[in-house]
Formats: C-alpha cells, structure tokens, sequence
C-alpha cells in the first residue's frame, strides 16, 4: 500500500478558535494526508477578541521541538513542508535553517511558504525583522508561496492593483525559477464587482495565470457563520 503523503505543518495554534494548524490540521487529516503539526505560538484563541493570551513558544522549546522531528526523520519522510505565521525572530531563524536543511536532505520535498505577516485593514502585525527572513530566508526556498496583496505589496514594494503587478512582483521576489505564486484575496482593477479572487502565476507568467473568484458576500457570511 501506498503511503500518504506527508506534511510537517509549521505554524500557529490556538485554543479556541480555527487559525494556523488549528484551522489546517483537521482538512489536510480528513483528505487522507499525515500531518505532522509543530506550533510557532500558542495562543488562547484568535486576535478578533478584546483580550489574547498566551505566545510565541520560547526559543529552546522550539528547538527541542524541532531536534525530535530531525531525530525521528521527519525532515527525510516528508513530501511537503508548509510555514505560516511566526511570532519571534528566533523561532522564525530556527524555521529558515530547518527549512533549508530539510530540502538539502530531501530535494523531492515541497515547500509551501504562508508569508502571513499582515493585511490591508491591520497593516503589519508582525515585526519587521520576522517579515525580512520572511522575504530574505523563506520565500527564496519556496515552491509555492500564497501572500494575500497587502502582504505582496510589503514584500516588493509596490502597488498590487493588476495582473501585471502581480507578474511584476513575482519577478522581484527572489523564487526559484519553477515556484509558484499564488496571491490570495485579490480585489484587483478587472476583478469583477463583489467579489475577490485568487490568481496562480507560474513561471511562464501571464500565459500561465488561473483565476478562481468567489463573492465576497459569500465570504461575509462565512466569517459570520464562525465561531470566531
């Protein structure tokens, strides 16, 4: 029998509430993959709340963390790795090298890059220093990358309002030459009224662009309907 494939999620965790892993762990698990989940922050539930607790996994837990998955193998095992939110430096540096050694042990592994670091309405929420190895560590390594546009025009620094700008930022972003882009959330000049799209750019540019939209009232009451 085939294995599944193999994920090693890293990422935020909260209590109450559906973010980071506690948001992707449950769906990658029902569509048959083994999901391998090593949290960045654990917090008591999501920020849309007046009070949050809680925090960034002290370095040395995370290190340890991270030791046992190289102890168990998993860096060899895997087919993907996939990163999202990190809420220190060093924990974001601990998660550039382990990245980086994992590919170098395993050049078959997949790595998907969440450059969550902020949005249009909040603006950064991250420090700067983490959205730098963001953009100077992680994104450099990624096979496919999923920024929304706030987070595309922070990393290029440049508008996002067109197809064309998102080709444009793809080629400032220091990918590999096959990865990925895909911006999520687009409201972009052609998009059609009420609604947000998401928009894939491969490596051959416009003749590669794929656009999926969905209204943006049925994204309303989605987060409506959520508990949090």
């Amino acid at each position: 029998m085939t294995p599944p494939p193999f994920v090693i999620s890293i990422q935020s965790q909260v209590v109450f509430g559906h973010v980071g892993n506690s948001a992707a762990l449950f769906p990658m698990q029902a569509a048959g993959l083994e999901v391998v989940a090593i949290p960045t922050v654990i917090f008591s539930n999501t920020p849309n709340y007046p009070t949050q607790h809680g925090r960034a996994l002290p370095p040395e837990f995370f290190s340890d963390l991270l030791q046992g998955a190289r102890e168990r193998g998993l860096p060899e095992r895997a087919d993907f790795i996939l990163t999202g939110y990190i809420g220190s430096l060093d924990v974001a540096l601990m998660v550039a090298d382990f990245v980086a050694e994992a590919k170098a042990v395993n050049p078959a592994l997949t790595y998907l890059c969440d450059p969550v670091m902020g949005d249009t309405d909040p603006g950064l929420y991250v420090p700067e220093a983490i959205a730098d190895v963001m953009r100077d560590r992680l994104l450099p390594m990624a096979d496919i990358a999923t920024p929304n546009p706030f987070e595309l025009s922070w990393l290029t620094e440049r508008k996002v309002a067109t197809t064309w700008d998102l080709e444009a930022a793809r080629q400032i972003l220091r990918f590999a030459p096959e990865a990925q882009l895909i911006t999520t959330g687009c409201a972009l000049e052609d998009t059609t009224p009420g609604q947000i799209e998401s928009v894939i750019l491969g490596p051959e540019g416009s003749s590669a662009a794929i656009r999926r939209s969905v209204s943006q009232s049925a994204c309303l009451a989605l987060v409506i309907s959520s508990p949090d």
